[in-house]
């Protein structure tokens, strides 16, 4: 009745934060705008495009400050109160820019300029705090593009409100007192995020580090982070020229600072629209169908072509003429849209491609240093060029041009830095967690790179990923490997070639069977040629089966077996009993390797055998082989393998490739006192928690209440390793196994109290605190089956950390995550508050009688029990000697020890 409710409520809820997000977003990006538009008429009119180069330096070093500030204050400041001291800031600095133009200073349109791009940097660092602080990582990919998105949103309204509001205002300095006004909105949706979420947004206290964390200088100089620095530096550096060439001709055009004020808010219009609707309609496609190869190179590439022709409308009409200026304008938006829709995607990538615990303080480093010393870069060269005389405009676009071929080279190392990355990510078959695929031909190359490696990891590597994306020629590229110098390779192609039928590795499978140098590989090669050739092998593989070596014959005879049908079975037959009979163990284990995959009419009798095999060896391998076989007998024998450490890896793994056959073996154990207490019943559910059917679920469901707590544990761990999520009359069925917990949790919790701090009871407090904690698992494994389940184990394991900030963390998690039932049942037993105190002997007769009359595999568990009769010794308490004597009938063996010398100490008392 609660799950729908408080779902419905953490959508709303979420509903609600990305509102305010985004509220906020859209008005930090009609203030950018607003602040562009106004900065840069009013600039260009007073200054001119002459003035830039020194803007550009003062970014550079008003950033560097600034933002070092910024991380200072962080360390000691809440987060709410540095966002608001940011927003407030920016409202402080519109409101004086504008007072002092209305006063004359027409210096402080340069301070304008240098505000623009702290500005936005600055509200996307306040925005990227709330973010991560108000929503988990799954969240932020998800609703983070919105957040986003409103920025542009707000962008493209800054530019459509500007030409209305200048004709109203008057004049262009007066556009910053909407600028001013967008930013007191900002701040309210700010106050009003903080004031909600108070509690998200407040200090987290941070675990000490285990080990020293990376400077930011190391991280940078290691080659891959150095190539997307480099490239980074390289597109800041060649935008910022772009748009020193298009603020240069865009005030050699424009007269007044009204006339410029509306064509930048005409062109941002058209910016921000087409850069919309290039992220909305082509951006995914285009590297979906072509890859990061693209994503990394289509910028450069066009820039550098787009300034090619550039320079020829420059050299033949002039710098001045329209068609010089609309190539500079498109160029300069093409190179905005393509930023925003390629590049930063394949950037994104690039930084994935990291360790993880790299890739924050490297995209730190490349966008809060890199990006400010580009631009101030730019202003420096500019100021070279003026103090050398050749400041002219097309002496800009061709360094511009040389520039942005740099930066088309830089993409280019990345692409390849970034192969060599994936390598590291196809090993773990995921980057970022996602799947692996080979969608794109960088993904594609670099695999198939993998099949020209001498080392057999790699080949396998490369194979595996061609196999499971189905790679069309997949069968051309194994052929090759079955001659490969490497033995690992070989036999792994040779397997593949048994496996798919590759037809093509004919004739090297037949050479290698018939001329290997390895026995193993001839193994593989006569299992394959049997699989290429079925009952046609039958006469050339004869000879291998009187062999002397044990693995080639082995080989033959389950390629006979498996592939040649009942001809190859009866000539194969005679060669596999001597195997299972003879008197050398390695003999008889190559058997059991030889039965991997042959049906189970033919190998079931001989594993039966080899299954019960005086040697572990021969035993394990038999274990191995008969996986996936289905008979009871079998079964039966593959459980008996898990009572022996040597080979209950083995047999877990046999059990579990069964399948649905070992369920009736597994409820039998279910229904075994002798299978709770041996710990087979245990280890049989841990093989069912590996099986992928429904059946499994039914089955284990059915025993939430097993009466052996050890069994009851690992019933429910298997259950919610398995996603088991309970609803309706299952609900209700844990729902009453939650109370039977508690139930027992708050006797314990009384009978401790009970029982105080004496030395003599100080066994029996220890093995109560473990039942107490044995008892809060199994209520945490069940609220798992009624809540979120990965919610609740987070909240297991940090109030299981014992850190003061961490635990009440967690319980506050756990507070708006339970209903009102659900925590009156669980807290108690989470907090317990206070010291035992001194009791008097004669006080613990009530609560030591409790504890010892129950029942042995009931409540509270035998060890308990004995530990409760060893403190009556220890206390001599003669009036619990009717219940010492009774229990020295108890089946356990400990109980019964320790009743009887209880039983001694309580009558020597009495006598």
């Amino acid at each position: 009745m609660t799950g729908p409710s408080a779902s419905h409520l953490a959508q709303r809820d979420e509903r609600t934060r990305v509102i305010l997000l985004v509220g906020q977003s859209i008005s930090l990006g009609i203030f950018a705008s607003l602040l562009l538009i106004t900065a840069n008429s009013l600039f260009l009119s007073t200054f001119g495009s002459a003035a830039l180069p020194y803007a550009y330096l003062a970014v550079a070093a008003l950033g560097s400050v600034t933002f070092y500030a910024l991380a200072t204050i962080q360390r000691s400041w809440p987060p709410p109160r540095l966002a608001l001291l940011i927003d407030l800031s920016l409202v402080a600095a519109a409101l004086a820019g504008w007072l002092a133009l209305v006063a004359g200073l027409i210096w402080a349109s340069f301070l304008l300029v240098v505000a623009i791009p702290l500005v936005i940097q600055a509200g996307f660092v306040v925005l990227g705090g709330q973010v991560g602080r108000l929503f988990d990582v799954r969240q932020i990919k998800r609703l983070f593009p919105r957040v986003v998105f409103g920025f542009a949103t707000g962008f493209m309204l800054g530019g459509l409100l500007s030409g209305p509001l200048l004709g109203w205002l008057g004049r262009t300095e007066n556009l910053l007192l909407p600028t001013a006004a967008a930013g007191v909105l900002m701040t309210g949706f700010l106050l009003a995020t903080t004031r909600r979420y108070s509690n998200d947004l407040a200090p987290i206290a941070r675990p000490r580090r285990q080990q020293k964390a990376k400077s930011l200088p190391k991280l940078l100089t290691r080659r891959y982070a150095l190539l997307i620095f480099s490239y980074q530096m390289l597109a800041a550096l060649t935008s910022q020229l772009l748009n020193f060439i298009l603020l240069d001709r865009s005030g050699a055009r424009f007269a007044t600072s009204e006339a410029l004020a509306r064509f930048f808010g005409t062109y941002n219009l058209v910016l921000n629209l087409t850069d919309m609707l290039f992220l909305a309609l082509l951006a995914g496609w285009i590297l979906s169908r072509f890859g990061l190869g693209l994503g990394f190179l289509i910028n450069p590439a066009s820039g550098s072509a787009l300034l090619v022709v550039m320079l020829a409308a420059g050299a033949l009409l002039g710098p001045a003429s329209l068609a010089f200026f609309v190539l500079i304008a498109l160029t300069q938006l093409l190179n905005i849209v393509l930023t925003d829709g390629a590049m930063r995607t394949s950037l994104n990538a690039a930084y994935q491609a990291l360790p993880a615990d790299e890739r924050t303080a490297v995209q730190t480093g490349v966008e809060g240093i890199g990006l400010p010393l580009a631009i101030g870069f730019a202003g420096l060269l500019l100021l070279i060029f003026r103090a050398l005389n050749v400041a002219d405009i097309l002496t800009v676009t061709v360094v511009t041009m040389a520039f942005a071929l740099l930066w088309t080279g830089g993409g280019w190392l990345v692409y390849r830095g970034y192969a060599h990355e994936l390598l590291q990510t196809l090993r773990r078959r995921a980057l970022g967690s996602e799947p692996l695929t080979l969608d794109d031909r960088s993904s594609l190359d670099v695999a198939l790179s993998l099949l020209d490696s001498p080392e057999p990891a790699k080949v396998r590597l490369g194979l595996d990923a061609l196999e499971n994306a189905h790679y069309p020629e997949l069968g051309s590229r194994i052929a090759p490997l079955v001659s490969h110098s490497n033995p690992h390779v070989q036999i792994d192609a040779l397997e593949r070639v048994a496996q798919l039928r590759i037809g093509e590795a004919r004739a090297a499978v037949i050479a290698t069977a018939q001329a290997g140098a390895d026995d193993s590989v001839r193994a593989a090669a006569l299992r394959a040629w049997c699989a290429l050739d079925g009952t046609g092998a039958i006469s050339a593989v004869l000879p291998a089966l009187s062999t002397p070596n044990a693995t080639v014959r082995a080989g033959a005879v389950q390629g006979l077996l498996i592939y040649c049908g009942g001809a190859g079975r009866a000539a194969a037959r005679p060669a596999l009993e001597n195997m299972v009979a003879s008197l050398i163990p390695v003999e008889r284990a190559t058997a059991a390797t030889a039965l991997a995959g042959v049906p189970e009419a033919q190998s079931s009798g001989p594993l039966s055998k080899l299954l019960q095999d005086p040697d572990p060896k021969v035993r394990q391998a038999a274990l191995h082989a008969a996986g996936g076989l289905r008979s009871p007998a079998i079964i039966d024998l593959l459980t008996d393998g898990l009572a022996d450490r040597r080979t209950r890896s083995a047999a877990t793994t046999a059990l579990a490739a069964s399948g649905i056959a070992t369920l009736p073996r597994i409820e039998l154990s279910l229904a075994d006192a002798n299978e709770w207490a041996d710990g087979t019943s245990e280890r049989l559910v841990r093989v069912a928690a590996q099986i992928d059917s429904p059946a499994v679920t039914e089955l284990l469901s059915k025993h939430l209440e097993h009466q052996h707590p050890p069994v009851r544990t690992q019933v429910l761990e298997a259950l919610r390793s398995r996603g088991y999520h309970a609803a309706g009359q299952e609900a209700a069925a844990v729902n009453t196994a939650l109370h039977n917990e508690a139930q027992h949790g708050q006797a314990l919790l009384q009978i401790r109290t009970s029982l105080g701090s004496a030395i003599e009871v100080a066994a029996l407090q220890s093995t109560i605190a473990d039942e107490l904690g044995a008892i809060r698992h199994r209520m945490m494994l069940l609220l798992s089956l009624l809540y979120d389940r990965q919610g609740m184990q987070r909240a297991e394991d940090l109030i299981g950390s014992g850190q003061g900030a961490t635990r009440s963390l967690a319980l506050e998690g756990l507070e708006v995550m339970l209903s009102g039932e659900h925590r009156a049942l669980l807290f108690p037993l989470i907090i317990q508050d206070g010291e035992l105190a001194e009791i008097e002997p004669l006080s613990l007769v009530d609560p030591l009688q409790a504890l010892i009359q129950s029942p042995a595999v009931a409540f509270p568990p035998a060890w308990t029990q004995a530990c409760a009769l060893y403190a009556a010794g220890r206390l001599r308490l003669a009036a619990l000697r009717p219940y010492l004597e009774a229990a020295a009938a108890n089946p356990d063996s400990d109980v019964r020890a320790t009743a009887n010398w209880a039983t001694r100490l309580a009558t020597d008392i009495a006598n």
